[in-house]
């Protein structure tokens, strides 16, 4: 996007480079004007400067798209506009780049709570395997154990 903004700044910025709004200059740049860029105005009084007006029979300086003034006048406030919201977009493109380097941080710290996470899952369930009682230690087990063994010694001693 900033690419196709660029080239075309570029371009209009060439496409106007040649115009001008200088009388001079389109004196200078008309071919059939020599005559009368050659032909001398009569001095002027006042002004060191001399003005001389173009001759009637020199054609408009620029063959092909003429712009008024008006239309330079909006094409320049379009490209005013067009460097405003390519600016915005930069400033915009950097923010969302100074985000994004956050929530890389930010889930590379959930990625490490994660695994402290897990490896606290697996040490608890190391320690409730080691503290379930067997099947060795079941208090009826040894209750009936004890029954037994009263009845047998009690039938053995009588």
């Amino acid at each position: 996007m900033f690419k196709n903004i660029f080239l075309f700044l570029l371009i209009i910025s060439f496409s106007f480079s040649h115009f001008s709004t200088e009388e001079c200059f389109q004196l200078e740049d008309c071919p059939k004007c020599k005559e009368c860029v050659e032909k001398e105005c009569p001095p002027c009084p006042e002004l060191e400067e001399c003005e001389c007006d173009p001759c009637p029979e020199c054609p408009e300086v620029c063959e092909g798209t003429c712009y008024t003034d008006e239309e330079v006048i909006n094409i320049e406030a379009f490209i005013q506009q067009l460097e405003i919201d390519k600016e915005y977009c930069i400033k915009t493109r950097d923010n969302m780049q100074l985000e994004l380097n956050q929530w890389y941080i930010q889930d590379s710290t959930y990625q490490v709570l994660i695994k402290d996470m897990e490896h606290t899952i697996e040490l608890r369930d190391k320690l409730i395997k080691e503290v379930t009682p067997k099947w060795w230690e079941n208090k009826w087990l040894w209750f009936g154990m004890g029954v037994v063994g009263m009845g047998t010694l009690n039938s053995i001693v009588d």
